[in-house]
């Protein structure tokens, strides 16, 4: 943390993300403008918490646009992934949807477990 201090003083403006590899503690104590997990920790505790404390989330390990869309509608903000297109097509697809359409999506996908 003493490096990500370091970077917030040489230039305040510079965006800065954490990598997380385990959740403990109080989100809003992190002086960090995003927060980067494996879309194991992608729970949604886990991005409720994150943001109360106003962090957007990016995840790594995502393997297919299914997955994708269960996070993208969980909230989180960004994906970093080996398969770009099909996740480009997703968020296309789930940019036309209204907030019904949203919500009946995320509403199904709870129900199959996906």
């Amino acid at each position: 943390m003493r490096a990500l201090a370091v970077a917030r003083r040489a230039d305040p403006s510079i965006r800065i993300g954490l990598i997380v590899t385990a959740s403990t503690g109080d989100l809003r104590r992190l002086d960090v403008d995003l927060l980067v997990v494996d879309s194991r920790l992608a729970s949604s505790r886990f991005l409720a918490r994150a943001t109360a404390a106003g962090l957007p989330v990016t995840v790594w390990n995502v393997s297919d646009a299914d997955q994708f869309t269960q996070l993208a509608l969980r909230g989180v903000s960004g994906v970093i992934t080996p398969d770009v297109e099909p996740m480009r097509v997703r968020l296309i697809e789930l940019g036309k949807l209204d907030g019904i359409e949203r919500l009946l999506l995320a509403v199904r996908s709870r129900l199959l477990g996906r």
